[in-house]
């Protein structure tokens, strides 16, 4: 072969490889994926096995509803005019006490029966008696004394230990009166609460240990007052000396809750036309209060334990107050 007719066969090779080449490659591409179809096993689906089926179970047993016990009823409650909070108390056209929600107010004269009953009077003045509702711990007597205005100076410098002197005297006083009329004689043993007074809202606190003479166990009276223009409400609760602890909070409640009307508190004093009270607020406290302004005559301190021993069937407060009574 000539070297001219080489050089042309070379020539016409170099231009046909570019189209060799992309007819190869297609040719290629076509052939892979029917390789791979060919390879790839065959899908198969198998389906999931049906759970097995649960035993029907048994329906579960109905519960009883919880029914919590009832609150035992008040022996107060079906006493005529008993008030239950939340209710406006009127005290002697002077001052209102605004009876919460869970406490109720004993009218007269079932007040005065029920004071009476325990070693008290009942004495004038006394609006009525305060209980919880459901089976009472204590009682709370709610009176007025219009004694004209009680100046509180005495506060700022009295002496608790002199005043508990007083007081024994005073119960020593009006013993014989109650060995007269079939109660036993009383003895102070000491403060429960020595007395405290907020000069701010002209009320005063404090309160004694109580018992039968010769016994170690007795009754609490824990003594509140609300000084007004002509007078003071009194607001004395008594329980048992093994609880007072725990009701100090119901004095003190409806203690704040005591308010004097306009024109009858404390600052509406004029001292001009205004009735002076004879005693200052240390007679509030002990035997001077006993002689001045009745204490004991008010049924302000009386024992809890005397009314296990009466009979109050025989002034007709009724069966539900007595039985309250014969367990106390």
């Amino acid at each position: 072969m000539s070297l001219s007719r080489r050089a042309a066969l070379v020539a016409s090779l170099i231009f046909a490889l570019p189209a060799l080449a992309e007819t190869a490659a297609s040719h290629k591409a076509h052939k892979e994926p029917a390789r791979q179809e060919q390879a790839a096993p065959a899908a198969t689906t198998t389906a999931a096995p049906a759970p097995a089926a649960t035993p029907a179970q048994p329906a579960p047993a109905p519960v009883a509803p919880h029914t919590l016990p009832k609150p035992a009823p008040s022996p107060f409650a079906g006493l005529a005019g008993v008030k239950h909070g939340p209710a406006a108390i009127a005290i002697e056209g002077q001052a209102t006490l605004s009876l919460p929600p869970g406490y109720l107010f004993v009218p007269q004269p079932d007040a005065a029966r029920i004071l009476q009953s325990s070693g008290g009077t009942g004495g004038e003045g006394v609006t009525g008696v305060i209980a919880t509702e459901g089976e009472p711990h204590w009682l709370a007597i709610l009176r007025f004394e219009k004694s004209g205005f009680v100046k509180d100076d005495e506060a700022k410098t009295w002496d608790a230990d002199a005043m508990l002197k007083s007081m024994r005297e005073g119960i020593e006083e009006d013993n014989p009166d109650r060995v007269k009329r079939g109660f036993s004689a009383w003895e102070v043993k000491g403060w429960v609460e020595k007395p405290a007074y907020d000069a701010k809202n002209h009320r005063l606190v404090w309160s004694a240990l109580i018992t039968d003479k010769g016994e170690q166990d007795g009754s609490v009276n824990y003594n509140t007052y609300v000084l007004g223009r002509e007078g003071y409400v009194s607001l004395n609760l008594v329980a048992g000396n093994n609880s007072i602890n725990k009701y100090k909070g119901d004095a003190r409640t409806l203690l704040a809750a005591t308010t004097f009307q306009n024109g009858k508190r404390y600052s509406d004093f004029n001292a001009t036309t205004d009735h002076i009270a004879e005693f200052g607020i240390a007679a509030l406290i002990g035997g001077v209060a006993a002689k001045k302004v009745g204490l004991l005559a008010m049924a302000g301190v009386f024992l809890l334990k005397m009314w296990k021993v009466t009979a109050l069937a025989v002034v007709g407060i009724g069966a539900g107050v007595r039985k309250f009574f014969s367990r106390a």
